[in-house]
């Protein structure tokens, strides 16, 4: 989570964590399909 000292922003600090989450499905996602291409794709491709 993110933590300030001082003053909070509400809806600030509720769309960085939104986008934080985004980026992280995003690079999971990106991750998992390259993957995918690298092995499975790649191997299935070749027989």
């Amino acid at each position: 989570m993110i933590t300030r000292s001082g003053k909070r922003e509400g809806f600030a600090d509720l769309a960085a964590i939104i986008v934080a989450m985004m980026c992280f499905a995003a690079s999971v996602s990106g991750l998992v399909t390259a993957l995918y291409f690298d092995f499975i794709y790649l191997k299935m491709r070749s027989k």
